[in-house]
This record gives C-alpha cells, sequence and structure tokens, in this order.
C-alpha cells in the first residue's frame, strides 16, 4: 500500500495523530512506514472480525503470483450417438408394470444422429510462490455441460450423448500446497483438493479427455501426498484421501479409507525422453467416472448412494516415449478382483456382491508426429483404446485420429474422427432376485463421429 494511502486512510479513522505528529523524526524511514503498517493491522483485526480476507506481500502479488487461463470449445456431429445406454426419463422404480417393458428400464439404448455443441472447460489457474519451500495452486473450472436429469451425486453424468466425463458441480477444480525446497532436499509433501498420482492424464486435453484409459483413472480428491523427485528422473509418491460414503455407512459418514502410492522414472536423451511409471490404488471404485455412477441414485436405486462396501483394488502402468517429431505413449490398468455392478446395486445386492464376470481390463496406446505447416506447428496422431468385462460403462473399443495445429500463438484448433463399437448385445445384463430384467446389457452398436475443438490459454 502506498505512503499517501495510508495516511488518508488514518486520517479518515481518527487514528493518524500520533503517527503525523512523529514525522519530523520518522519522515520517509522504514521505522515509519513500519509504525503505520501495525496501527493498519490493528485495524483490520477490529474491522475483519471473523472475516477471511486478503494477505499483504512485500513486494506485491506481481512477483509472486501468476495467473492463467484456458478455454476448450468444442463441436460434435455423430451418424450414431457414442454414448450406447442413456437414461429413461420415463423410469420409475415403483412401477408395476409386467417385465420385460423396455419402457421401464433405467438405461435404454440410444438411437439416431446427433450433434453437441459445448464449452467442456474455461479455467483460470492462479499459481503461487510463497517463499523457497512453499507454493500453492488453485483452479476454478466452469463448463456449459449440465448434469442429466434426475442424475443425482457430486459427479453427475453429462447431459450429452458425446461427452462421457462427469460433472463435477463445484467451481473449485483443484486448491493444494506444496512443501518442499528440491534445492535442499528431494522429498515433498503435498496437501489439498488434487488430481491423485493414479495413471498419466491431463483432465481437458483434446480427445484424450474421454478416453477409457483416462475415464477409468482421473480421481479428484482431497489427498495428503508425501513424495520425492531424485535429480537422476527417479521419483515416487504415497497418497491417502478419504474417498467417498460406502453403502454401509449409508452414503454419509466419511472415513480416511483410500490411497496408494505411484513410482516412475523420467530418462531425459539429447533427443527425446523416456518416462516409466507404475501405480497402485486400494479402491478404483472412487474414481470420478465410476463414482458418478456409483453415486447416482437413479441408477443404484436407494434413496442412500454410496460405494461398494468391497474395495476393488487396482494398478496401472504408463509410459510416454519422445523421439524427436515422434511421440507415443500407452497406458494399462488392470483391477486386482470383480467389479460391482453400479445398476441397482443397493437395491439387489445389499453387501455389493453383484461384480462383472471378470476383471475389468482397460488399455490404450497413441502415437503421435509433430511437424510445421506453413510455420505453424502442428501434430498428428492414431489411437487405440480397448476395454474388457466392463460392459454398459465403457465402450469395447475406441479408434481415432486426431489433427491439431497452432493457428496462431497461444491458439489451436483440432479436428477429430472417432469411432466407438460397444459390447455385444445382452453383455453386461441383470436380472433382481424375481427374475425380472433389470438392465438390456449391451448394445453391439457402433458410432463414428467428428469433433471439432477451438482452444485457447492465455497468462
Amino acid at each position: 500500500m502506498k505512503l499517501k494511502t495510508i495516511v488518508a486512510s488514518l486520517v479518515a479513522l481518527g487514528l493518524s495523530g500520533p503517527i503525523l505528529a512523529a514525522q519530523p523524526y520518522y519522515m520517509d524511514t522504514s521505522y515509519q512506514l513500519d509504525v503505520m503498517r501495525d496501527e493498519m493491522n490493528k485495524v483490520d483485526m477490529i474491522l475483519d472480525r471473523n472475516q477471511p480476507g486478503g494477505f499483504d506481500q512485500p513486494c506485491g502479488w506481481t512477483c509472486r503470483i501468476n495467473l492463467s487461463g484456458w478455454i476448450n470449445t468444442d463441436a460434435y456431429l455423430g451418424n450414431q450417438p457414442p454414448v450406447f445406454l442413456i437414461d429413461n426419463p420415463k423410469f420409475s422404480a415403483t412401477s408395476t408394470a409386467p417385465q420385460p417393458s423396455i419402457t421401464n428400464f433405467p438405461l435404454i439404448p440410444s438411437n439416431g444422429r446427433a450433434s453437441d455443441l459445448v464449452l467442456n472447460n474455461a479455467n483460470l489457474f492462479v499459481d503461487t510462490r510463497i517463499n523457497n519451500w512453499v507454493s500453492a495452486m488453485m483452479s476454478l473450472v466452469y463448463t456449459s455441460l449440465t448434469p442429466l436429469p434426475r442424475s443425482t451425486g457430486p459427479y453427475a453424468i453429462p447431459n450429452s450423448l458425446f461427452v462421457q466425463h462427469p460433472v463435477n458441480r463445484t467451481n473449485l477444480d483443484t486448491a493444494y500446497m506444496t512443501i518442499g525446497n528440491f534445492q535442499a532436499t528431494p522429498v515433498y509433501l503435498r496437501v489439498g483438493k488434487a488430481y491423485v498420482p493414479f495413471g498419466q492424464s491431463d483432465p481437458y486435453s483434446f480427445v484424450q479427455s474421454d478416453n477409457p484409459t483416462q475415464l477409468f483413472t482421473v480421481t479428484n480428491q482431497t489427498v495428503a501426498q508425501l513424495g520425492f523427485v531424485l535429480p537422476n528422473g527417479f521419483h515416487g509418491a504415497a497418497y491417502t484421501f478419504p474417498g467417498n460414503p460406502r453403502l454401509s455407512d449409508l452414503g454419509s459418514t466419511r472415513r480416511i479409507q483410500n490411497g496408494g502410492v505411484d513410482l516412475g522414472f523420467d530418462w531425459m536423451l539429447p533427443v527425446g525422453k523416456i518416462n516409466f511409471d507404475a501405480g497402485y490404488i486400494a479402491n478404483i471404485a472412487d474414481s470420478n467416472y465410476l463414482s458418478s455412477y456409483y453415486l447416482n441414485q437413479s441408477i443404484e436405486l436407494t434413496l442412500q448412494p454410496g460405494l461398494p462396501n468391497r474395495k476393488t483394488p487396482a494398478w496401472n502402468f504408463n509410459t510416454d516415449m519422445t523421439f524427436g517429431p515422434f511421440d507415443i505413449n500407452a497406458s494399462y490398468i488392470s483391477t486386482t478382483r470383480r467389479l460391482p455392478y453400479p445398476l441397482g446395486l443397493a437395491v439387489f445386492s445389499p453387501l455389493g456382491q453383484i461384480p462383472y464376470s471378470k476383471k475389468p481390463i482397460v488399455w490404450g496406446v497413441e502415437t503421435g508426429l509433430t511437424f510445421p505447416v506453413a510455420t505453424h506447428q502442428s501434430r498428428v496422431a492414431l489411437g487405440w483404446q480397448q476395454t474388457t468385462h466392463l460392459p454398459t460403462l465403457l465402450p469395447r473399443k475406441r479408434l481415432y485420429i486426431d489433427y491439431l495445429v497452432n493457428f496462431a500463438k497461444w491458439f489451436d484448433v483440432g479436428v477429430a474422427v472417432i469411432q466407438n463399437r460397444d459390447y455385444n448385445v445382452g453383455e453386461g445384463a441383470i436380472s433382481s432376485a424375481t427374475g425380472n430384467i433389470v438392465s438390456l446389457g449391451a448394445t453391439n452398436n457402433k458410432s463414428t463421429f467428428g469433433q471439432l475443438r477451438a482452444s485457447i490459454k492465455f497468462a
């Protein structure tokens, strides 16, 4: 705060007498500024009692705080909706209609051409350097995606036939602090709301944000993470977080009941890099995507939704390699036991013991080539994704090709053609204890659709 502003404020508050009287002795000295700052602090303590507020830094915010943003807008057009099962607006859990009756299934097959225009994400990032040992990061996100009607839970299923990643209804995406000084020690501590280090992903990246490997692993929670980064590129972390309530908790009681470990190695080359990473999580059901089903009352058919009581641990392996203009990345995720089926989980299986037929596996690989076009950097990529034993949750196959070009500084334009293929008809079908069909299962549908993205970053 400038000196004139301080003096004017003190005069207005009737507190300037003792300070101004001392001007012949303290004029333009650091001592006078310290006295003024002390008086202002006393005033602030009175005016801001019980109120949260900002804080002063000696050199101002410009040397310690960086603001930046990211906006992605997507247009979609498809001959067949890639989300093969959609919410049935006519479904009633209390209906007495005879089974089988497609008019009263919670999920029904989608059909017909579809298109959409969405603001996928608009982010504001605040990065701060507090001192040599402490930094903090906070990000806000907005999306034009709206929750599916009757969708419940903190991770709502999006009301779009193209987008599968859940809509987190909070505008606060991340907010965490990191304690560590890598010039003094390789160990760091991170505490706050963040994406846990399970898998490798970019939550808002082009095409990848809806790939099965990313959907299955992305987990955003309030986490405590202790890790290390060595100069030779070897790194690791152990983390824990509360996770979502289980069915046995009646959907309300929270406990610290999840966590995992991550180990990796980054090897820098003269013409590129190689990264290997592996991790383990105690319960994959806490991922954002799976939670959007497990915590959805209209899918679990219960007034008190929650995760299955039995945990489903999972492990993953990722690699990312760059050699000059070529790059390739691959991910592999597998559970250590069968995953409980979310549909009707709390009604037809109070103990959460209706699992998929076998342990789910999700994997994917992408290869890309970066090259200039009329002085503009661009990249073309070809990707393949596959899942096993996850009918009605994810497509069985996804094949895509995308092209992203830096049209102007910090402004990218991308186009992609994507094909999803569902599991065979009837896979994942489920019946109640009385023999009534609860879910028709997979559809064997195939969908080919296009995605156009406009992306801008600013700082």
